[in-house]
């Protein structure tokens, strides 16, 4: 007896429903796609800019800068002339170092150069006319055109100490046993401390203020007060003469100032007092 067929066994025809078959193998991918093509920029933003930050900090040391070039000795010889002819300051280091006059000296501290030494002069206590100032004349003067002869009617001459004995306030231990420097001429060094820029000159001290170095004290010393103006000057406490010059000429006077409390806080400045002075620079 033959068995029934089941559906399966059933053939599938175009007019019988057949069940689906099974997934199929993935296939190989396919080749990429061309880029496609760029977008528009976007639209700036509508938002406010954020507040400034705070300073950075700040940028580590620098290195030193090369060394400047030394000053010639044409070059301070120029400065020196400006300051002895004009009294000129020179107080921003452009001259290579603090240059200044040592009244009563022919040598220099030892911190400062020489630059020449010599003899001061200045116009005569009588005339009304003339340079107002005391110049400090080198030793071996140098000469241009010249004829010998009075021509002109402007005078250099020497200049002398008016210090008597009873107003003799300075050490003698200078003088190679000269027991007087009154009437004796005046001598005088042109100094260059080089590692300094500013000098200053101040009246009624014997010290420099803090920072400053002191280069010489002394005494202020000036014209007699009837005779030709003239500058302040500060004289050192241990001044030399020129040798074997006591002989009365008179030309340029220095007299030792006094106080005179006039105008002057008399508690402060006692009448008739010597001024001192000191020379700093820095």
């Amino acid at each position: 007896m033959a068995e029934a067929s089941t559906p399966l066994d059933v053939e599938c025809s175009v007019s019988t429903k057949c069940p689906p078959g099974r997934d199929g193998r993935d296939g190989a991918p396919g080749a990429n796609g061309r880029d496609g093509m760029p977008g528009r920029d976007g639209r700036d933003g509508v938002g406010k800019p954020g507040p400034k930050g705070p300073p950075g900090p700040p940028g580590p040391l620098g290195a030193d800068g090369p060394v400047g070039p030394v000053a010639s000795m044409a070059q301070i010889r120029e400065v020196v002339l400006d300051i002895v002819s004009n009294n000129a300051v020179y107080i921003n280091g452009s001259s290579g170092g603090a240059v200044y006059v040592r009244w009563g000296r022919t040598t220099c501290p030892a911190s400062a150069q020489l630059i020449y030494a010599g003899f001061v002069g200045g116009s005569h206590y009588t005339h009304k006319g003339g340079g107002g100032n005391y110049q400090c004349l080198p030793a071996t003067p140098q000469w241009g055109r010249f004829k010998d002869g009075f021509q002109s009617k402007a005078y250099m001459y020497g200049a002398e100490y008016e210090v008597p004995a009873a107003n003799d306030p300075f050490s003698l231990k200078n003088t190679n046993g000269i027991t007087s420097i009154h009437d004796n001429d005046v001598v005088c060094a042109v100094c260059h401390a080089p590692t300094r820029s500013a000098h200053v000159m101040i009246p009624a001290m014997i010290k420099c203020p803090e920072t400053w170095f002191k280069e010489y004290s002394g005494y202020l010393m000036s014209a007699h007060y009837s005779h030709q103006r003239s500058t302040f000057e500060c004289m050192d406490e241990a001044p030399e003469v020129r040798q074997n010059s006591k002989a009365n000429s008179n030309g340029a006077l220095f007299y030792v100032v006094e106080a005179q409390c006039a105008a002057l806080p008399c508690p402060v400045y006692p009448a008739g007092r010597e001024l001192t002075c000191v020379v700093c620079t820095k």
